[in-house]
């Protein structure tokens, strides 16, 4: 009876070590194909790279980093609920990936949940302070919540940790140019092209800054350069229209802010300055037709009510016109502001 157990505990034993041995056999070869995930995301196959995720994961379910680095592809293709959701399954299976965190974060903070980023990089730092990544993530989501001396201070800990970090220089511009200034801002932007002289944004970047100092000519280098790169970058064109805007040539102006238009339909910035531009030339009924197509999308815009307000006055449509101003004074925050609305509301009622 005493030999049959022996027999039975060794069967039991040779069973188990068989399992543990298929067991790191899958993990083995999950890993395998994680890597090759990891060098079709490098390459940009992002699909590709989910592809291997997916199979990983199969393979070895309890694969945390896995499900990250799939969180983090969804994010670069805008998906960015269903990375949130992905990133907390392998929390979930490890909670010390500090890169779950941190892709966690980054969704949250693409969805307008700044605070929420923010407490996700916080996490993902108390596992890895020295994670060049989530300091300039979490500079990115203090800079959108206007604390931009708190994000320069973030950007500084990860150009510290990672000196070469062209866009941790390219986001400290940023920081910088909001806070006006410029030739700090300039600094960085030319740190990060010196690093990556690819770098789109931080060129038309620069090419924005150029157009607030009003070297307009340069502006205009730095924004071809940048759409040459990347032709779908909407910023570029709009700065390239805007310095040509400063320099008072407005048709070219018009023409590069449609081409802002024409990549992204709802750039309400480009939409006024091409309203503005349209009035310099003249063409008031064509700038009353772009304060129409701003309103659509909208109608909360003060500035949209005044331009067009302006125009009809310019055509003589005083009632109309009388209409626009009462708009602009209605949503007007500022009462200094709407007081100086009223009384161009009082001149146009001088010519009813």
């Amino acid at each position: 009876m005493k030999i049959f157990s022996l027999f039975i505990l060794l069967i039991c034993a040779l069973l188990c070590l068989s399992g543990c041995n298929s067991e790191r056999k899958n993990i083995a070869k999950a890993t395998e194909i994680y890597n090759k995930g990891m060098l079709s995301s490098n390459r940009g196959n992002y699909n590709e790279a989910i592809t291997y995720y997916d199979e990983a994961i199969n393979m070895s379910p309890k694969f945390a980093q896995a499900y990250s680095a799939k969180g983090t592809i969804l994010v670069k293709l805008d998906r960015n609920q269903e990375a949130i959701d992905i990133c907390d399954y392998a929390i979930n299976l490890n909670p010390e990936v500090a890169e779950a965190w941190n892709t966690k974060g980054i969704a949250l903070n693409n969805l307008g949940r700044h605070m929420d980023s923010i407490a996700c990089y916080n996490k993902a730092l108390s596992i890895n302070s020295n994670n060049a990544e989530a300091w300039n993530n979490k500079g990115a989501a203090l800079n959108e919540l206007g604390e931009y001396q708190n994000a320069i201070a973030c950007y500084d800990t990860a150009i510290k940790l990672k000196p070469n970090y062209a866009e941790a220089w390219s986001n400290k511009g940023a920081s910088l140019n909001n806070q006006g200034k410029y030739q700090e801002a300039l600094f960085c932007y030319d740190g990060a092209i010196n690093i990556n002289p690819k770098n789109a944004e931080a060129i038309l970047n620069k090419g924005g800054v150029l157009t607030k100092l009003n070297r307009n000519q340069e502006a205009i280098t730095y924004c071809d350069l940048a759409i040459k790169l990347n032709p779908q970058l909407v910023e570029a064109w709009f700065w390239k229209g805007y310095a040509y805007d400063n320099l008072g040539d407005y048709q070219k102006a018009v023409t590069f802010y449609d081409e802002a238009i024409k990549i992204d339909p709802k750039s309400l910035e480009a939409r006024l300055n091409k309203a503005v531009a349209l009035s310099r030339l003249k063409k008031y009924q064509d700038a009353i037709a772009s304060c129409d197509e701003i309103i659509k999308i909208d109608p909360k815009i003060v500035k949209v009510w005044t331009i067009k307000g302006v125009d009809l006055l310019l055509v003589k449509k005083y009632k109309e016109a009388l209409v626009c101003f009462d708009k602009a004074i209605e949503l007007e925050p500022n009462p200094s502001k709407a007081e100086l609305l009223k009384a161009q509301k009082q001149s146009i009622l001088k010519k009813l």
